[in-house]
């Protein structure tokens, strides 16, 4: 074969696997920048996606940050409920009518609001727990762990070796005297001498230095029957609560009141359908304890609940002013004391005084004393006053003719009027003296128009009116005040529609 043949058909072979090799060369070029591109996209869109979520984090922040100021708001409304509540429960000594169905929904949930007292029973508190094999009271460090009581050696913690009572498993809760503690010590103590106490049933019961309730009043002198039980080592009854099962009682005395509301509320909720005893609340628990201090008092002093209502009645009777007649702004003369012991009854007391028809009668809270002041210038305890001490009478509501200030005219019967804004909301009354509240109207509906009321009747020289609502406020009627505290109107003549 020639030289020049075998040359040229090397050429041509090479140059095919130039060719082959460029076309592999642009393929490889194509392919990476097809994934040059696609990293750029993916790059990109992992960007957005951060940047996304980043965005959905913030929204998230947002709301959680809302939620947390209605949740505030929320719970600042219902501490202020609660105290508007219990202003008005001791203002009226009854349970204040809600003005709206919320409002009303959320007062009853905060009486059954045991919230405090299942903090402190989880945290657990140092209690005595009666031995039942021994009788001995035991240290232990006791707290409540979902639906079951555990309780362990003091100061804790407790572990896997500590006992406990499975709460679904108790029948019957007792608190007081009925507790096993309390019945052991009392019939301990009923062995012993009386007479320890003798000098707590001397201290005058009043009701007007409680305003409440004489009973109550009564229980307030156990402080002396408490320190003596104390140095003897007895357990107090209102501390003292039993856990009964089917096989036996498990039996614990509490430190203080506060520990026993929280341990007996707290397992009277866990135990709720399943035992008898239980307390449905803080409101029942408080109840309980102070018929327990009065019914221990009685106990000790060898007395019954009925014969300290009397004594404290008689007491009370021997304290309070004589009725006195409305009149305006007059001097009256009290009679010369009688003299007495303090056996002095009711009937011999108030037979020197005025007879009752030329008098005013006196409501609640003027006996009670809680919220006007003695009208004798006598203190609590009993001061004595002269045979014809001198005194000025505060006028009544009708004692004063009421007149309107100059450019103001009375309602009168049938007219349609309307309330100026001064006042957020009226009080309205069952009576012309203002003694009972049955109801509160606002005076703005809910697009913030004045609200329009009937004069049902408007007496002369009152201060009070007899009104009824209007369109969806007729169920309302009442009587209420013409002006509020400084004096300024809350209701004036609507005007005439044209």
């Amino acid at each position: 074969m020639p030289w020049g043949g075998l040359g040229g058909g090397l050429k041509e072979f090479l140059a095919v696997d130039e060719n082959q090799l460029k076309q592999q060369l642009e393929q490889a070029l194509a392919t990476n920048r097809s994934l040059t591109e696609s990293q750029v996209r993916l790059r990109a869109a992992l960007e957005s996606s951060e940047r996304q979520l980043a965005a959905q984090i913030d929204n998230f922040k947002v709301e959680l940050r809302k939620l947390e100021i209605e949740r505030d708001a929320w719970c600042n409304r219902a501490k202020h409920e609660e105290q508007v509540v219990q202003q008005l429960s001791r203002k009226y000594g009854r349970k204040p009518v809600a003005p709206t169905p919320e409002l009303g929904r959320l007062l009853r949930r905060l009486e059954r609001n045991i919230a405090k007292e299942w903090r402190v029973a989880m945290e657990g508190r140092i209690l005595q727990k009666r031995s039942e094999k021994h009788g001995k009271n035991e240290v232990r460090l006791c707290q409540v762990h979902d639906k079951e009581l555990r309780w362990g050696h003091a100061p804790g913690p407790l572990g896997s070796s500590a006992k406990k009572l499975m709460l679904e498993e108790v029948v019957r809760i007792d608190y007081g005297l009925m507790s096993v503690a309390a019945r052991e010590d009392g019939e301990a103590q009923a062995t012993k001498t009386a007479g320890a106490f003798t000098n707590v049933g001397q201290s005058a019961v009043s009701l007007a230095s409680v305003g409440k309730s004489a009973l109550f009043n009564a229980a307030a002198n156990v402080g002396l029957m408490q320190d003596a039980q104390q140095q003897e080592g007895q357990a107090l009854p209102w501390l003292c609560f039993s856990l009964l099962t089917l096989e036996r009682s498990y039996d614990f005395i509490c430190p203080d009141e506060h520990a026993a509301r929280c341990f007996v509320v707290v397992i009277s909720r866990i135990c709720e359908g399943v035992a008898v005893g239980g307390v449905r609340g803080r409101q029942q628990f408080e109840s309980l304890k102070g018929w327990c201090k009065l019914k221990t008092w009685c106990k000790q002093e060898g007395t019954s609940v009925p014969k300290a209502l009397l004594e404290a009645v008689r007491r009370v009777a021997a304290e309070l002013p004589p009725p006195v007649p409305d009149a305006e702004q007059q001097d009256i003369h009290w009679p010369a004391e009688a003299e007495s012991d303090g056996t002095q009854d009711v009937s011999s007391f108030l037979s020197g005084y005025p007879s009752p028809s030329s008098s005013q009668t006196m409501d609640l809270m003027e006996f009670c004393g809680e919220s006007q002041p003695s009208r004798t210038g006598r203190s609590i305890s009993g001061a004595s006053v002269g045979s014809s001490t001198s005194v000025k009478i505060k006028p009544s509501l009708r004692s004063v003719p009421f007149r309107p200030p100059p450019g103001k005219t009375l309602p009168k019967e049938g007219q349609t009027w309307v309330f100026t804004g001064a006042v957020d909301s009226v009080d309205v009354f069952k009576d012309p003296d203002g003694t009972e509240q049955v109801n509160q109207m606002k005076c703005r509906a809910a697009n913030q128009d004045r609200r329009m009321v009937t004069i049902v009747s408007a007496p002369a020289g009152h201060p009070m009116i007899e009104i009824r609502g209007t369109d969806k406020m007729k169920f309302v009627k009442g009587w209420i005040h013409l002006s509020d505290a400084s004096g300024s109107w809350v209701v004036e003549q609507a005007p005439k529609a044209k």
